[in-house]
């Protein structure tokens, strides 16, 4: 996948300076992830996975990854001629393992060592009116329950749980990249996000699980609110965020 140039369809949202040198590349695991971010930072789409446009003066590159670390891996390997980039940022939804946070909640992962994306992070969050905690995002292999995300908070420290946010960090290590991440909790510590179903890229595959596991359907339907509504407001984070990186 090459990056090239800022894809002709997208627009600025406003016109203003960036706040750091570099584009952001922007890591999202399913399009129903990127797609809602892609739209609500009104990038441009110039492949089958990547979204490219400027927010308030700062470039942003999306990409679309694919479900779990080795998806996300292997797109990100993938890429070529990429611009100058400031900084990655893994996007999306996560599971709680910290049991105050609640759905909706937003959870922040500055790193460990960009502090002065913090008040910034706070910033953007109380223009949107967006509940914030700081804190640290871990990645596992699959969709955990009630029992392993209290083994993994215990173990970890972390306030949240995803399937992408390392591979982003593996890759950006060797070429000395900072990571954030920004997460909208879909699942919160005592629940369990729908499982059974496959990769919601695949949509012939997921609409067979949803006719094979009927009694799971109300389950999903709020899932799929949640999200909707999740990435909506992340977007709108992601708005006033990224110009400041």
């Amino acid at each position: 996948m090459r990056v090239q140039a800022v894809a002709s369809g997208a627009a600025p949202s406003q016109a203003g300076p960036a706040a750091g040198h570099g584009a952001v590349l922007v890591c999202a695991a399913t399009s129903w992830e990127a797609g809602p971010l892609a739209r609500g930072l009104r990038l441009g789409s110039f492949g089958l996975r990547l979204s490219d446009g400027v927010v308030t003066g700062k470039r942003v590159i999306l990409l679309r990854t694919g479900m779990g670390a080795p998806r996300a891996s292997a797109s990100l390997e993938g890429l070529r001629d990429l611009p100058r980039l400031a900084c990655g940022l893994s996007a999306g939804l996560a599971g709680a393992l910290d049991p105050r946070l609640k759905a909706g909640d937003l959870v922040v992962d500055l790193g460990g060592s960009e502090r002065r994306w913090e008040a910034a992070a706070l910033k953007a969050a109380q223009r949107c009116g967006l509940p914030l905690r700081f804190g640290r995002v871990v990645t596992a292999a699959s969709v955990l329950g009630p029992a392993e995300k209290a083994a993994l908070a215990a173990s970890t420290g972390a306030a949240a749980v995803d399937m992408e946010t390392e591979a982003l960090r593996s890759w950006s290590a060797g070429r000395g990249l900072p990571v954030l991440a920004a997460r909208v909790i879909l699942d919160e510590a005592a629940e369990t996000a729908p499982a059974a179903f496959p990769d919601p890229d695949d949509r012939w595959a997921l609409a067979a699980g949803v006719l094979a596991r009927p009694l799971a359907l109300p389950s999903l339907l709020v899932t799929g609110w949640r999200a909707r509504q999740g990435l909506k407001a992340l977007a709108l984070f992601l708005e006033e965020f990224l110009p400041l990186l």
